[in-house]
């Protein structure tokens, strides 16, 4: 007899060979389970933030650590993110499956998602979707193209209601404000749907101040500045009042 997927109670009944029938026991449950897992929906996202694909493709910065989360069906028992040519085992938290992701070299990746339940069915290397690795943001010099390490980034957000333009409030989202470049030149910026201006810093070069710009969605800063050294005279002058003030 072939049973479909499905919940049953079975009786069983044993005759011998004179003839004597044994009492009909209890049924017994059995359950018929060959469906692989069924994968739902994912997402990228770093503390609160959740990113949304760009085109057909999630974008995360080299380097960034990131967290992937996905939906399974409630008796899936094992589950592997593969990403390049790492696979990733996912940790069932809370009945979501999630892990840590990072992608160190630039570059766009297809995601496959494999998942085992209970029963031993599998869903082997389903395509779910891509991720790009894209390069940071860079603070360089405009004299000679140089990487500026310890340059400070103060993000400022839009105030609607006053008109007005404040520093953004990055701890509510567990992270900082002002960004520091490290010794390639390069920060790692996230921000809200919002719209913003960075304030540029670094003894030794002009200040900078970008235009203004709107995210209609979470999204990294992927623009680079160039900043102009400090010369002459009244720039001996500002840098020095600079370290005593910066």
């Amino acid at each position: 007899v072939e049973l479909q997927d499905g919940a049953y109670e079975v009786r069983f009944r044993a005759t011998d060979l004179a003839g004597n029938v044994s009492q009909i026991p209890e049924p017994q449950k059995i359950v018929i389970d060959s469906t692989p897992p069924r994968i739902g929906s994912y997402t990228i996202s770093l503390g609160p933030l959740i990113l949304l694909p760009e085109g057909e493709s999630f974008r995360v910065p080299a380097g960034t650590q990131a967290k992937f989360t996905v939906s399974l069906e409630s008796d899936a028992k094992t589950a592997f993110l593969s990403i390049g040519t790492a696979k990733i085992q996912l940790a069932n938290k809370a009945g979501l499956w999630e892990t840590e992701i990072l992608l160190g070299e630039l570059g766009e990746y297809k995601m496959f998602l494999t998942a085992k339940d209970q029963a031993g069915n599998e869903a082997a290397e389903r395509e779910i979707g891509t991720v790009e690795a894209i390069s940071k943001a860079k603070v360089i010099s405009a004299e000679n193209n140089l990487p500026i390490e310890g340059a400070q980034l103060t993000v400022q957000v839009f105030r609607p209601d006053d008109q007005s333009w404040v520093r953004w409030q990055a701890e509510a989202y567990g992270f900082s404000n002002p960004v520091f470049t490290d010794r390639n030149g390069e920060y790692d910026l996230l921000l809200p749907p919002g719209t913003y201006r960075i304030a540029l810093q670094k003894i030794g070069f002009q200040r900078l101040k970008s235009s203004s710009f709107e995210l209609i969605s979470p999204g990294f800063i992927t623009f680079d500045f160039e900043a102009q050294a400090r010369k002459g005279l009244r720039g001996f002058f500002e840098n020095l009042l600079e370290r005593i003030t910066f």
